[in-house]
This record gives C-alpha cells, structure tokens and sequence, in this order.
C-alpha cells in the first residue's frame, strides 16, 4: 500500500477542520446553506491551500527550520487572517 504525500494528509486535515466547523456551527444554531464548507469538507474547494501549507512547510523543513518554529509562523499567519476578517477584534 502506498503512503499518501503529505498534500495529500494535508488536503485531509483541511476536510476535517470543515467538517467540525461546520458541526460547530449547527451546534451553535447556525441553519441553512454552508454549501462552501460542504465543498471544503468534500475536497471540492480548498485544495490550493494544502498544497501551499505542504510546500511551504517542506521548503522550511529543507533549510533547516525545526518544526516547531514552522507552526508557530503558520499560528501566527493563521490568527492574523483571522483577527484581519474580525477587524481585529475577537480574534484569537
């Protein structure tokens, strides 16, 4: 059996972050259309961004920066864009 690539893992954890958002926020009350967290959670959409999170990651990894200096930037990059959408408030 062939190990999956890690676009491919990656692509995986996309998925399944959709999916407990998406579980979250009908627990939460929130009703109707999510149609893009649906094609995010199938691998319809989103696809580009395990791709990049891959490559970056590996592109780090090869020049020597250890894996917790790697997601630590990515957190970083990842509570900007959030704090960014919220307009800097109730961010993370």
């Amino acid at each position: 059996m062939k190990s999956r690539t890690a676009v491919e893992r990656a692509s995986a954890m996309w998925q399944e972050c959709a999916v407990h958002v998406r579980g979250e926020l009908r627990a939460h009350g929130v009703r109707g259309e999510l149609r893009r967290l649906d094609d995010y959670a199938s691998g319809e959409r989103g696809a580009g961004v395990a791709r990049f999170l891959s490559d970056f990651t590996a592109y780090a990894k090869a020049h020597g920066m250890p894996a917790h200096r790697i997601a630590a930037h990515l957190g970083e990059l990842t509570a900007g864009v959030v704090a960014t959408v919220y307009g800097g408030k109730d961010a993370a």
